[in-house]
């Protein structure tokens, strides 16, 4: 059964080692841990297969979840207001 570093870790999540480390961190902090599916061997976090497609997925609920609240309350892009508004439309030259 293959075993990853946090290194590996980070590189097959294509995210940096320090921000890898800091969010398990903050995590492990949190009320409501999420992240936590590591074991270890002595002082360093190793993942197995199935643990690190469990971070995997979790990390990318949380990023799915993030940008539906940071959505929520924003204006869509494009157009900001009504195109039939008649203080928008051109005055005749």
């Amino acid at each position: 059964m293959p075993c990853f570093k946090l290194s590996e870790v980070a590189q097959r999540l294509d995210a940096n080692e320090s921000w890898l480390k800091s969010r398990i961190n903050a995590d492990r902090h949190s009320s409501n841990p999420k992240l936590q599916f590591h074991h270890r061997i002595g002082t360093s976090p190793v993942w197995s297969l199935e643990a690190y497609e469990a971070l995997k997925d979790a990390l990318a609920e949380e990023l799915l979840a993030r940008r539906q609240y940071r959505g929520m309350g924003r204006p869509t892009k494009g157009w900001s207001h009504r195109p039939d508004d008649p203080a928008e439309k051109p005055t005749p030259a």
